[in-house]
């Protein structure tokens, strides 16, 4: 999971007085230890993980009267523009 927060904060555990994981220059953090998830869940709630960058499926603009297709919409309206007046 990645964590986003202020850059270059430690965080602790206070119990045990000792530093669990720090962000980095950035401000963030990345881990896949799933006891440390837990930990953080528990003791640290104000820190939510960061949702994962889904691909954009982009949409495909396709011309009824040919072959062309564009994932850009203005190219797709400009085209039948012409396409309308021949």
């Amino acid at each position: 999971m990645k964590y986003k927060y202020q850059p270059n904060v430690h965080i602790i555990d206070y119990k045990i007085l000792k530093e669990m994981f720090a962000f980095d220059d950035k401000g963030e953090f990345e881990t896949d230890d799933p006891k440390l998830i837990e930990w953080i869940k528990k003791n640290k709630p104000f820190l939510k993980p960061q949702e994962q960058e889904k691909p954009i499926d982009e949409k495909i603009y396709k011309c009824k009267k040919c072959d062309f297709e564009s994932t850009d919409k203005m190219a797709y309206v400009t085209h039948c523009r012409i396409h309308k007046k021949r």
